[in-house]
């Protein structure tokens, strides 16, 4: 009985050592050839596919080696990131562009500094003992040259990756009903000729394309975009900014138009409405409860008051109108028919009623209060009712608020409040 293995690309990491005696075997065959073994008596026959790089990257050790970048100032990023699942080791997952470390060696050569999957074995001439060690030896380094010594990764794994992302770039769209598009947009500037249709406010479904325009040899009325650039884009204002602010080739993934439903896509965006007013009903609703309860606190105030024509006895001092003094009438030859006497002027605070008039007049303006001070409106001047009983109790609440303790004190609060 005879069972035949193929692997089209096995390309194990170069720490498995179990793999040296297999590759040593097949370094005499060719890629595809087959080598009969024999297991528990039967004869077992198997495709040995390693590719031709792998056996060269076993048969030389793992290359290690020193570079030194530049740190212009102390707080300067080399940009690189670590891998997360590997927190013992050094491993770098990602090199931003246009930092020190995606820089490359020399001016022949296009490789970097750093490259994904390096591992950082010295940084500074310090052993790295781990992923957060690494980092905070590269943070803490002084600015100028800083030496890292790093094992580089294999070549079988960056093909292995290369290859890995490949297929699954052009195998995921498709599982998913997508359609890969790709533009060329020459500058930042250039026009694509492409609208968005306003009737839809959470999916990118595009209204028109010009025949004329970049887009119309990839994208067609009625496409959905889905992701630009591996972004996803779901409202049609993120599409076309995404869209305007990118240049060179663009990857587009599309739903088309004879593919899209439009009847679910209007059901979900009417499903999200109304979840929106109703959260907006609820918070009307909690507002609404608040008024009320405020409502109640007036009606404990009211008619306080009107049990005594004379007041309580607080007010000691008529307020001072807008154009007079204190506890003078500014319309000596009598007050004009449109302005209204009030029967009763507002009330100072007792601590107030023994001040002088001039020092017991209220501020005509407001500004910020202090620690011993509301931000809140002085008592209303006499010529003015308050508007309303909300109007009413915020201007009684302002004044019980201020209770100085002597004189002085007094007047330097209402002088900081002016």
């Amino acid at each position: 009985k005879k069972q035949r293995h193929t692997a089209d690309m096995d390309i194990p990491p170069p720490s498995h050592r179990e793999m040296d005696s297999l590759v040593r075997e097949s370094a005499k065959l060719g890629d595809g050839e087959v080598v009969e073994q024999e297991e528990n008596g039967e004869s077992m026959e198997q495709a040995l596919t390693l590719p031709e790089y792998l056996l060269q990257q076993e048969a030389t050790q793992e290359m290690v080696t020193t570079i030194t970048l530049q740190k212009a100032t102390a707080t300067t990023r080399i940009g690189i990131g670590l891998r997360a699942d590997l927190p013992n080791r050094a491993v770098v997952n990602t090199v931003a562009p246009g930092t020190p470390a995606a820089e490359p060696l020399s001016s022949e050569s296009p490789v970097p500094f750093i490259e994904p999957y390096d591992e950082l074995l010295e940084v500074g001439g310090v052993p790295c003992e781990s992923a957060q060690h690494a980092v905070k030896l590269i943070r803490e380094a002084p600015a100028g040259e800083l030496t890292i010594r790093k094992k580089c990764c294999p070549e079988a794994l960056k093909r292995s990756a290369r290859f890995l992302q490949t297929h699954w770039r052009a195998s995921w769209p498709q599982m998913e009903g997508l359609t890969r598009r790709i533009l060329f947009k020459p500058e930042q500037a250039s026009i694509l000729g492409l609208s968005f249709s306003p009737d839809f406010s959470m999916h990118s479904v595009i209204k028109t394309v010009k025949e004329d325009g970049l887009a119309a040899t990839a994208l067609s009325a009625g496409d959905r975009v889905v992701r630009i650039n591996g972004y996803e884009c779901t409202k049609p204002a993120e599409a076309a900014k995404a869209l305007r602010e990118a240049f060179g080739q663009i990857e587009l993934h599309v739903i088309k138009a004879d593919d899209a439903d439009y009847d679910e896509m209007r059901a979900i965006e009417d499903e999200q409405k109304a979840e929106e007013e109703a959260a907006a009903a609820r918070e009307m609703d909690d507002a609404g409860d608040d008024d009320d309860d405020f409502d109640d606190d007036d009606d404990e105030y009211a008619g306080n008051d009107d049990g005594n024509a004379d007041g309580d006895g607080r007010y000691g001092v008529m307020p001072r109108a807008a154009n007079g003094l204190a506890g003078q009438d500014p319309f000596p030859a009598g007050r004009p028919m449109e302005v209204s006497t009030p029967t009763q002027g507002r009330r100072l605070p007792a601590s107030l009623s023994t001040l002088s008039p001039e020092e017991a007049s209220p501020p005509q303006e407001t500004g910020i209060g202090t620690s011993s001070t509301r931000a809140s409106a002085p008592p209303l001047a006499a010529g003015r009712q308050p508007q309303g009983w909300r109007e009413w109790l915020q201007q009684r609440r302002s004044v019980a608020s201020v209770k100085p303790k002597d004189a002085a004190q007094s007047t330097g609060s209402l002088n900081q409040r002016v």
